[in-house]
């Protein structure tokens, strides 16, 4: 099998809300569409699960349990697309 020589890298800039669970289906869409164009890795910006949201509201009801699961959500269709990804989210 040869060896492959080039990696093919796609920067995604999208549009990311306070809303999780639209924005990992936003990245989950874009990382089927980019695996038929054979990219390798697909880089999103930063903090694009959480929409980089700085409003005080938004952080003190912040369920770090919803961007794990967003987070499982993009390994796992990294998995099944066979892409990589470069995603922006937040750990406590």
């Amino acid at each position: 099998m040869p060896t492959k020589r080039h990696l093919k890298v796609a920067t995604v800039q999208m549009h990311a809300s306070e809303d999780i669970e639209v924005n990992t289906k936003k990245i989950v869409s874009y990382l089927k569409s980019l695996a038929k164009e054979r990219v390798d890795v697909a880089a999103f910006h930063k903090g694009v699960l959480f929409g980089y949201s700085c409003r005080p509201a938004f952080w003190w009801r912040f369920d770090m349990g919803r961007i794990e699961k967003a987070e499982r959500q993009i390994l796992r269709s990294c998995r099944q697309q066979k892409i990589e990804a470069v995603v922006g989210t937040v750990h406590e």
